[in-house]
């Protein structure tokens, strides 16, 4: 599947379910992945559970390391973050802002995070609520984005503006279509596909 990025942004997993977050264990996925959604703290994500399924994940016609198409199949669902990590959320959680994206404020997607910027987010929220929240495998967010599509993006075959935010073929920021943002959107400013 191919990607659209401009900065690091990145969405959180739960690690273990109780039986009263799961999904229907073989809810079908579509459009947006939303089977039943929860909170566990007020400055925490919105979580979405991500029903049981099967997808190809990869691409035969893209980057190496995307090769070959595989099967994967998930007989556990899951909860993955309803959207990136906002700049509001990790000031509550870690109490500074590493980004340098502030055109939509609060809402603006947290950036310049590293892996173990995301990590020490992590443990800070996991100390807060007493659950296990980790990032998400590849597969898992691959199967959330996809969202029961088999084409390159989730909406089709090409990159479009109407679906999301990001710049030109090299470095710079570039607004059409419902995309209005020439560096970060707002996150959940495209919610369907």
């Amino acid at each position: 599947m191919k990607t659209i990025y401009q900065t690091l942004l990145f969405t959180l997993a739960l690690a273990a379910l109780t039986s009263a977050n799961a999904a229907e264990p073989n809810a079908k996925l579509s459009g947006s992945v939303a089977s039943a959604n929860f909170q566990d703290c007020a400055d925490c994500p919105e979580m979405v559970m991500i029903p049981t399924g099967s997808f190809d994940m990869g691409s035969n016609d893209g980057q190496d390391n995307e090769k070959p198409i595989h099967h994967v199949t998930f007989t556990k669902p899951f909860a993955m973050s309803k959207t990136e990590i906002t700049q509001k959320q990790w000031r509550v959680i870690m109490g500074n802002e590493p980004s340098r994206f502030f055109n939509c404020g609060g809402d603006c997607p947290v950036e310049q995070v590293s892996w173990n910027d995301a990590q020490a987010f992590i443990h800070k929220l996991n100390l807060k609520t007493g659950k296990q929240y980790r990032l998400p495998s590849e597969a898992e967010w691959e199967y959330a984005a996809r969202a029961g599509s088999t084409t390159p993006y989730p909406w089709g075959a090409q990159a479009s503006h109407e679906y999301a935010n990001y710049g030109d073929e090299c470095c710079t920021g570039l607004a059409q279509g419902r995309d209005k943002w020439t560096d970060t959107a707002p996150v959940g400013s495209f919610p369907d596909r």
